[in-house]
């Protein structure tokens, strides 16, 4: 994991790579941390993939969610902290929308992405690099609230 994020610091910004940095520190507390999700007490129909580019727009008729392949039962306050994930990733400030993370998913979010950067790719390495500037956005929200 260290090597691979490593492998990518030299594209990222000096903000980006001091946040890679202190991830990669925290890797153990954060392990231990995703043992301690709060009981899910209630589930909601989610969309488990919401982002910007599953919006289609269209000036007429407005904006589509598309891609639903991955819905199903979910944890309140899941679908809006991916999208504000996103959103931070992409350089918009999403501070008047902290109350909305769910904490515990933007944890869940940022292991699923980690784990992904790991696997074997062929090729073009957009897709990794892509899951680990996810990761780093979810990670930079989970501390910073």
């Amino acid at each position: 994991m260290r090597e691979l994020s490593l492998g990518f610091l030299d594209r990222l910004t000096p903000h980006s790579q001091n946040i890679t940095k202190k991830l990669l520190a925290d890797l153990p507390a954060l392990i231990n941390a995703g043992g301690r999700h709060s009981d899910i007490k209630k589930l909601v129909f989610c969309h488990h993939d919401i982002r910007q580019s599953n919006m289609a727009w269209h000036p007429k008729r407005g904006t589509k969610l598309i891609d639903w392949s991955w819905s199903g039962p979910g944890e309140p306050g899941s679908d809006i902290t991916s999208l504000l994930i996103d959103l931070h990733k992409s350089g918009h400030n999403i501070s008047n929308y902290y109350k909305e993370i769910n904490l515990d998913h933007c944890l869940t979010l940022m292991g699923f992405w980690l784990n992904h950067v790991t696997w074997p790719y062929r090729g073009d390495d957009t897709l990794r690099f892509q899951q680990s500037l996810s990761a780093l956005s979810a990670y930079e929200i989970y501390t910073t609230i």
